[in-house]
């Protein structure tokens, strides 16, 4: 029999309770249906709890009328971010992985 230590960085109680949160930033308020202005969106998304988050994700959909362009990396921030983008039905879904785990105090920015 053998046992093995796996490191949570959860405290004294060793409990992990992650605390996600997640904020966007956008130019405008309304977008309008055959607008052919851009939309661009700033998100900051981190852990503030203690322990990792994980599977942490980022989720965006968008209607069928919407084009997606592209993440914009921040350096020394996203460099490693990997970033899913697919139809779901009549939606359009961007799926990027925040880390797993997304460790306490991370701070992620992108565009």
């Amino acid at each position: 029999e053998d046992k093995a230590q796996i490191l949570l960085d959860c405290g004294e109680d060793n409990i992990c309770v992650p605390d996600l949160q997640l904020e966007v930033f956008g130019e405008q308020n309304h977008v309008y249906l055959g607008d052919k202005n851009s939309l661009n969106l700033t998100f900051h998304a981190q852990n503030v709890g203690e322990g990792g988050a994980y599977e942490a994700e980022l989720r965006v959909t968008a209607p069928p009328e919407a084009e997606y362009s592209g993440l914009v990396r921040h350096p020394g921030n996203f460099s490693s971010l990997s970033c899913d983008y697919f139809a779901v039905n009549q939606s359009r879904l961007l799926v990027c992985d925040l880390g797993n785990p997304m460790k306490a105090g991370a701070s992620l920015w992108g565009a």
